[in-house]
């Protein structure tokens, strides 16, 4: 599961409705984007639960590829009407931060069988933006249990389906 550190800055919570998931009002494009990265994070410690208790061999690990060369604040920017900060956003960014290669280390290492599940994998430099993978702490707003419960049942409710409880592996 693909996170970020926005994820820290998400307001999902036990009490979060389903109308506040799918239509936030007003909508804010940042923080819908923070929001999703910490339900991803969420998603993933409670699918990692809910594996754990069923003694499911499927492994759940969430991964923060940190901050890379890509050209989307570019593209932000030049959809925004800034055409001349949207090419030097795109200069500062190819100097400035590593390669879209180098942040799928940490989407790579999170596919390693030998990484356990439950882990969260992010870069080990300053504020997580780039550095070699590594197992990370869960940001505090993303352990908790009360709102990975809430996720998964609101999901539920947005595919207007029951997810299977997972089946032991011991039968």
């Amino acid at each position: 599961m693909v996170s970020s550190g926005e994820a820290r800055h998400g307001r999902l919570s036990a009490q979060t409705t389903c109308e506040q998931l799918v239509h936030p009002e007003p909508y804010d494009g940042k923080q819908a984007y923070r929001d999703s990265k910490q339900a991803n994070l969420l998603y993933a410690q409670e699918l990692h639960r809910r594996c754990a208790s069923a003694a499911s061999p499927v492994s759940v690990v969430a991964a923060h590829p940190g901050a890379v060369a890509t050209n989307l604040f570019a593209r932000q920017l030049d959809r925004a009407g800034r055409p001349r900060l949207a090419a030097v956003s795109n200069l500062a960014t190819s100097v400035l931060l590593p390669s879209a290669a180098a942040g799928a280390g940490c989407v790579l290492m999170a596919l390693d069988s030998s990484t356990p599940s439950g882990t969260f994998i992010a870069p080990s430099g300053r504020a997580q933006l780039r550095g070699r993978p590594k197992p990370a702490e869960i940001y505090p707003c993303c352990r908790n249990l009360a709102t990975g419960e809430r996720l998964w049942h609101l999901t539920e409710q947005v595919l207007d389906v029951a997810l299977p409880p997972l089946a032991s592996s011991r039968a």
